[in-house]
Formats: structure tokens, C-alpha cells, sequence
């Protein structure tokens, strides 16, 4: 089975939705507020009140196992206008329900800028160290080549995620090699609105929009926890 995600979001307007589509004719899910929306297999929202479409200028991250895309999501939600930064990607032989829980975390700070960065943790592990993590991210549109991607949250009372952080860790030069070690990119987040519950089949869906702080800049993005039963 194959995977598709797609985020966007507005920290000016409050604006945010998430969509997942797991292919195989099985029942995917779209979080746009209190509206529902289905992923097409163009890469459209649509829905009662929602009409969504994805435009890229081609920011993009090849995976061993998918890709992630830097886009602006257009059209109308509720009659109103809608045109924010968001990413699409894509996880090919990724069936969530041969996992505990999915983490799903995007950002962006400009339209060549951006992280998106899943982590799917099996089913009976011991901790997140057992976690499946893949990343892309983006520094002035180009791929940056990370390494050793590390993921912090905290929850607050109700189980919900407050605050996120991302160490990303690139490749080093060897030891005999002249070149200065490159020090960790590293962005926060927290919480920048309501959380947002969904439920299909047996999976447990929960988005936020958080802020995001990355090397100067703030950009809005998308925290998404999937659990299945």
C-alpha cells in the first residue's frame, strides 16, 4: 500500500487542514476544522464546502521509500478563500495498522523552506528509540541530507501535543578531512490553536497547527497523531 499525505496551514488566519490517504480503497480521512474532505488521486480536497487544490513549484525530497514536496494549497473552504504553504508526500509499503502510533509533523517557513518528518512506531516497542523516523527538509529549496533526525514532544494534560522540538543531524566530513563539522539544524514548536479529532476504521486521528521557530524564521505547520486499535 502506499501512503499519501498532504498539510497546510496559515498561522495569520488559523487556517489548517491534514489528509491522509491509504490507497486500496480503504477509508482515509481529511481534517479541514469541523469540515471533512476526502484526498483524490490528483491531489485535491474535496468535500461539502471544501475545494482544495495542490500547486508545487517542484521543492522536493526523494525518499528510499516515497518523497515529500513543499506546495501551496489553494481554493475554497466554506466559501471562503484559502491559499497557504503546506507539503505532500508520500510513504510507499506503509500500512498504519501494523503500527502503535504514527507521528506525523510538518512545517514551513517560506515557499523553498520547509521539514516534514514521520515517525511510526511498531507495535509492543519499549520506546521511541525503536521508532521508524523519515525526514526531508529544506533550506533555500535545496534537500538538506539528513542523517540522525530526533523528535521531542510534550503532552499536556488531556494527551494532546504542546510543544515540539527537531534536532536534524547531517552527514559529517571524516576525521581526516579538513572541513568543520556542521552543527544540528534544530527547530521548536507549540501549539497554536485547538486539537482536532478524527476516526476512521481502526485508526484514532489527532491534528493541531502549531507555530514553528526555525534558524530566525516562523512558519505555521500541522502535528498529526495517528493511533491504531
Amino acid at each position: 500500500m502506499t501512503l499519501r499525505t498532504l498539510t497546510f496551514g496559515d498561522l495569520e488566519s488559523s487556517t489548517w487542514g491534514a489528509a491522509w490517504d491509504l490507497g486500496d480503497g480503504r477509508a482515509g480521512f481529511g481534517l479541514i476544522g469541523a469540515l471533512a474532505a476526502s484526498l483524490t488521486d490528483d491531489w485535491r480536497l474535496t468535500g461539502e464546502g471544501v475545494e482544495l487544490e495542490v500547486v508545487t513549484d517542484g521543492v522536493r525530497s526523494e525518499l528510499a521509500d516515497g518523497f515529500d514536496e513543499l506546495v501551496t494549497v489553494q481554493g475554497r473552504v466554506a466559501e471562503r478563500s484559502v491559499q497557504c504553504l503546506g507539503r505532500r508526500g508520500e510513504r510507499r509499503a506503509l500500512d498504519p495498522a501494523d503500527y502503535e502510533s504514527i507521528r506525523d509533523i510538518s512545517a514551513w517557513f517560506a515557499p523553498d523552506e520547509g521539514v516534514a518528518l514521520l515517525a511510526a512506531r511498531p507495535r509492543r516497542a519499549r520506546g521511541h528509540d525503536a521508532e521508524l523516523l523519515t525526514v526531508s527538509a529544506f533550506e533555500t529549496g535545496r534537500a538538506l541530507p539528513i542523517v540522525d533526525p530526533r523528535l521531542s514532544t510534550t503532552y499536556g494534560e488531556d494527551g494532546s501535543p504542546t510543544r515540539a522540538g527537531l534536532e536534524l543531524w547531517l552527514e559529517q566530513p571524516d576525521e581526516d578531512e579538513e572541513e568543520t563539522p556542521h552543527p544540528p539544524y534544530r527547530a521548536a514548536g507549540e501549539a497554536a490553536g485547538p486539537n482536532t479529532t478524527a476516526a476512521t476504521g481502526s485508526l484514532a486521528v489527532e491534528g493541531r497547527l502549531f507555530r514553528w521557530h526555525w534558524r530566525g524564521n516562523d512558519g505555521a505547520g500541522v502535528y498529526l497523531t495517528v493511533r491504531s486499535s
